[in-house]
C-alpha cells in the first residue's frame, strides 16, 4: 500500500509530465518556447495560489526562476531530439 507521500509524488510527477509534453507540443507546433514557459508557470502558479493562499506566491521567487531554467533546458533537450550516447 501507497503512503500518502507517495501517491503525492505519483501525482507530482503525472502532472509534471502533462506539462512537459503540451509544452513540447506547443513549441513544436511553433510557438515561441518564452511564451509556452511563461504559460506553464502561471498555471502552476495559479494552482499554488489556489492550495496556499497569494502570501505563498511572494516566496516563490528563486524557486520559479530554477524551475524556469529546468523547464527550459528539458524542452530543448525534447525539441533537439534523442542523442545518441
Amino acid at each position: 500500500m501507497l503512503t500518502n507521500e507517495q501517491i503525492a509524488e505519483e501525482r507530482r510527477t503525472a502532472i509534471a509530465e502533462c506539462f512537459r509534453q503540451e509544452a513540447k507540443r506547443l513549441i513544436d507546433a511553433g510557438n515561441d518556447p518564452a511564451d509556452v514557459i511563461e504559460e506553464l508557470i502561471m498555471l502552476g502558479l495559479s494552482g499554488a495560489l489556489v492550495v496556499h493562499g497569494v502570501n505563498f506566491a511572494t516566496s516563490l521567487d528563486g524557486l520559479l526562476r530554477v524551475a524556469t531554467e529546468r523547464l527550459h533546458k528539458r524542452l530543448m533537450a525534447d525539441q533537439a531530439g534523442p542523442t545518441s550516447h
